[in-house]
Parts: structure tokens; C-alpha cells; sequence
């Protein structure tokens, strides 16, 4: 509303008069709308909410700062409030201004916990698949202003009982941190550790359960995604698949796009609707298309979360942004797919369809991701990345990578299509495809320092370049410390459970990270045991 407000000094008296009338008319009959969508939103949840019990049963989904549960209709994800997981902290709302409409998030973005009291919070977390398996962790932090006070806040992110990461936000508009850890423990627990530069918050905690054939991880390691690449994809269609999301969640997500094209097209924009085949007008008209082929050719454009962080500081940007992402529904693992281009490559795609339900491949990729890939272009037979770690640490990093292809070209009779990988100057293969079915060639051994790279290159007897889906890089990451004796634990939980004692530090690992809980006297054994209480 006071957007039309702006732009009504642009009109005549007899355009502001028809604009108000198309208002209030939508308003006359958005009630009787809602009641008969209502009903039939609630049985639709219920219905989803069964199925979703069924088909996911390795979620655990949080949405921190909710009073209740709900169904996100958009993302297909049923979100569970944080009062069951952690007793500490206060809810929170953004600032109104900072609202996040974002289709992949739903509303998972604009609440949140924060942690005033208490040098560690911690959450826990009781997977049903248990202890001895391969979880997905990733936690959402949103700032959004919700304290009024518009500044950085800073603080420790720790996995149980080991540092996982330092948290700074403010400037960015949202960021996620991502770990793949086998868990030896029935519970895992993720602290949020005061280091005095800010109170701590979270927006939002997913769990997901992951097939234990993929990712395969030794015992004291974990796997933090550093790139997830989505090869080959349109990023127009991208943007106007992401429009039709919104219209399942109402027209909220297209009149806020909406408004942001008016601000920047005022003229051009007025006498327009908001209905379905906006996306279609907002794609062609107003030069949007000439916008984002510039911006695509911008040096930062190759690097996702960098790109999407300097999108967003354009209203016109933010949906070239919703493009770049790809999660569950498409993912049965809820894995985070971004947009990427190869240097020096050509895309291809295929409008076939790729059954990856029934594929023997347990990364079970997308077919959204495997429909689309790269090969060389400028009549070249190699393809190449290059990534630099991009943090000062003190030690050597280290890294494991998984290449993700399915043939999506019918090749002809007698040709054929063989490639190496070469990861650091290592070589391996030769490698072929069959069509349709999807192929993960993860090298056994990791690579190690701040640069890596890899090389795809056709074989001498090979008629066709190589191509490639999508690829995975994962830094390797080690949990040196262990987790309170078990035997321990479940004496003390005993005594916590018997006696009733609810002190607000009693929370996440007896004895670690940072601090024991209050009465407590742990040794310095890795396991520490507990020696006094």
C-alpha cells in the first residue's frame, strides 16, 4: 500500500481514483476468499503433514523463535518450534523491514533465539535413526535487525563437544553453516559459546539423515560443504520456476517482486496486474533479460554465496538470487544446490526425464541437477576448476570431491564419450556414461593445501568432449575431542531426571566445551570423566 502511495504523485486524478477502487475491491472480497481457503489449506496440511511423517522420517526441522508448529506449503517442509530441543533464551522477531520472503526459507528467516544469559546454549538433538550414521547439520542465521540496534554480532558455533565455527553477521542478509558428521552418540548437541563479542542467536536448525552407503566418513572427521555445484542450468528459468513457487504461498513472494519493479520502473510497470503470467511479463519486458545476461558477466558472478550477497544489495537483483538455489522438494536429502558456471564451458540440457529414484546411485542426486550439465566450448576437450581456500588457518586444509554425471545426449551408434579427472595432478579413469543413469566418482584419497584443482580431459580414442553435472567439494574437517564418558553421562542424566534439577547450565555435554556444568568436577581425559559432584 505505500508503495502505491509513492508512485501516486506520477498519476492523474482519475488514475488514482481507478487504483483505489482496484484496492478496495481486492479488499471487499479477500475475506470470503480466505475463509473458503482456509478450510481447504487446513485439509491439504493435515494431508501433507502424514505423508511428510512418512517420506522423511531422518527430518528434524527448526524454526528458533516460533511459538508453534507449522507446514511450510512453499518448501514442503513441516517446522517444528525449538521449545522441545533447548530451554534457554528468548524469541525474537527481524524488524519488519527485514521481512525475508525468500521461496527456499519460507518463513524459517524472520524468527529467532537469542542467548543473553549463559556462555553456552546448547541444542539437542534425538534423531529417531539413532547413533552409527551420516547426519546433514545446518543452522540458518538471519540478524534482520531484531534488536534495533544494527550491529555485528559475534560468537562460537561448536558440533557437541568440538569447534565447528566463529558466527559474524550483520551486513550479510542471512548465512548458513553446513557439516556432515557420523554420529557416535544417540543425541548431538550444537552450542551456541558466548565469546564476548555479541549475544549469541539462531534462526533456524535442520537435521537430515543421509544414506550411509554416500558420504562415507571415518570415525573423528566431519565434512563441511565448501562448494555444491549445480552445473548448466538457465538461470532465466530458474527465476521463473521460483515465480510459480510463489503462487503457492499466494501472491505475497510476486507482490513483493512486484513492488520492487515498480520503484524501479515506475512507468513501465503501471497498468500492470499482479496474476500468473506476471513472470512471464517481468522476464521479457523492462530489460530484465538484458540485465541479467551484464550481470552474469560480472567477475564475481562464478562464486554463489559471494554473488548472492552482492545481488542482494539491488531490489532488481533479488530475483536473480531466489534463482540460484535448489533444495528439497527436488532433494530427498535437502542438500543445497547452487547455480554454477565453469570457465570456458557451454551448457546442455535435456528435457528427458532421469528416474533417480530407481537409479542404484545412493547420492541420489536431483534429476533437476543431472537434466542440465557443461562440456568444454570454443572447440576444446578439457573442462577445469580451480578453488583457493578462502581462510587464514594454521594448518594444511584438506579436501574430498565428488563428481556427480548422467549422459543427457543420445550419442551416436559406434561414438563414444571416455574421460579422465585429474584432482591435483593426480589422474584417474578412463571413465564412460551410460544414458540416463546417473554415475558419482568420488577419488578415494583427499587432496591437500590452500589450492586445489581438477581437470576433466576426453581420451585420445574418445569422439565426444566430456561433460559434466555437478560436483561437490568438501573441506575435511577433524573432531579431535570426545564427548564425556558415556557411562557417565547417563549417571548424571539419571541423577538430573531423578532429583528434578532444572539449573539453566545444565545443558548440551557435562563436562565440555568451554565450561563443566555447575557442581560438576570433570578430568582432563579425552573422554573426560566425571569425578565429583
Amino acid at each position: 500500500m505505500g508503495l502505491a502511495f509513492r508512485y501516486s504523485a506520477k498519476m492523474d486524478d482519475g488514475k488514482i481514483l481507478l487504483l483505489y477502487s482496484k484496492i478496495w475491491v481486492g479488499l471487499l472480497l479477500l475475506p470470503t476468499a480466505f475463509r473458503n481457503s482456509k478450510v481447504a489449506a487446513k485439509n491439504i496440511e493435515h494431508v501433507q503433514r502424514r505423508k511428510l511423517a512418512t517420506e522423511n522420517p531422518g527430518f528434524i526441522s527448526i524454526d528458533c523463535g516460533v511459538d508453534d508448529d507449522y507446514f511450510d506449503g512453499v518448501t514442503g517442509i513441516f517446522y517444528k518450534s525449538d521449545k522441545d530441543f533447548i530451554s534457554t533464551g528468548t524469541n525474537k522477531v527481524v524488524a519488519s523491514e527485514y521481512t525475508s520472503t525468500h521461496p527456499y526459507f519460507g518463513r524459517q528467516l524472520n524468527s529467532l533465539r537469542m542467548f543473553p544469559e549463559g556462555k553456552r546454549n546448547c541444542y539437542t538433538l534425538k534423531p529417531n535413526q539413532g547413533k552409527n550414521h551420516n547426519y546433514n547439520i545446518r543452522i540458518f542465521f538471519y540478524y534482520g535487525n531484531y534488536d534495533f540496534k544494527n550491529q555485528s554480532q559475534g560468537f562460537d558455533l561448536y558440533l557437541g563437544v568440538n569447534y565447528w565455527a566463529s558466527v559474524v553477521v550483520k551486513d550479510r542478509p542471512w548465512e548458513y553453516y553446513s557439516i556432515i558428521q557420523y554420529s557416535l552418540t544417540d543425541t548431538i548437541h550444537v552450542c551456541l559459546i558466548n565469546t564476548g563479542f555479541g549475544v549469541p542467536f539462531i534462526s533456524g536448525l535442520d537435521l537430515r539423515y543421509l544414506n550411509d552407503s554416500s558420504y562415507r566418513i571415518e570415525t573423528g572427521i566431519s565434512l563441511g560443504p565448501v562448494v555444491q555445484a549445480n552445473l548448466g542450468g538457465d538461470p532465466t528459468q530458474r527465476i521463473i520456476r521460483v515465480f510459480r513457487m510463489g503462487f503457492i504461498d499466494g501472491v505475497v513472494v510476486m507482490e513483493n517482486v512486484f513492488a520492487e519493479y515498480r520503484m524501479l520502473y515506475p512507468s513501465q510497470v503501471e497498468g500492470l496486474e499482479v496474476k500468473e503470467s506476471l513472470y512471464f511479463k517481468l522476464a521479457k519486458a523492462f530489460g530484465f533479460l538484458a540485465h541479467l545476461t551484464d550481470t552474469i558477466k560480472k567477475p564475481w558472478f562464478l562464486d554463489p554465496r559471494r554473488a548472492c550477497h552482492q545481488l542482494l544489495k539491488n531490489p532488481l537483483n533479488r530475483l536473480i538470487v531466489f534463482q540460484f538455489m535448489l533444495r528439497y522438494k527436488d532433494d530427498v536429502y535437502d542438500r543445497i544446490w547452487w547455480q554454477f558456471n565453469l570457465s570456458k564451458s557451454v551448457p546442455i540440457s535435456t528435457t528427458t526425464s532421469i528416474d533417480v529414484q530407481g537409479s542404484e546411485d545412493p547420492y541420489r542426486l536431483p534429476a533437476e541437477v543431472l537434466i542440465t550439465a557443461v562440456r568444454p566450448g570454443n572447440g576444446t576437450n578439457s573442462l577445469s576448476y580451480s578453488y583457493t581456500y578462502p581462510y587464514k588457518v594454521n594448518f594444511t586444509p584438506e579436501f574430498l570431491f565428488y563428481f556427480h554425471f548422467a549422459e543427457i545426449e543420445q550419442i551416436a551408434q559406434g561414438q563414444v564419450r571416455e574421460f579422465t579427472i585429474t584432482l591435483n595432478g593426480i589422474k584417474d579413469g578412463p571413465f564412460t556414461l551410460e544414458y540416463l543413469k546417473p554415475l558419482t566418482i568420488h577419488p578415494n584419497k583427499s587432496v591437500q593445501g590452500d589450492h586445489v584443482n581438477f581437470s576433466i580431459d576426453a581420451t585420445s580414442r574418445s569422439d565426444l568432449p566430456p561433460i559434466l553435472n555437478a560436483f561437490e567439494i568438501f573441506a575435511v574437517w577433524s573432531l579431535p575431542v570426545s564427548p564425556t564418558n558415556q557411562a557417565d553421562v547417563d549417571a548424571i542424566m539419571a541423577i538430573k531426571k531423578t532429583y528434578g534439577i532444572d539449573r539453566a547450565d545444565w545443558q548440551g555435554d557435562p563436562c565440555l566445551p568451554i565450561t563443566t556444568w555447575t557442581g560438576l568436577n570433570c578430568n582432563s581425559d579425552n573422554p573426560p570423566r566425571i569425578i565429583s559432584l
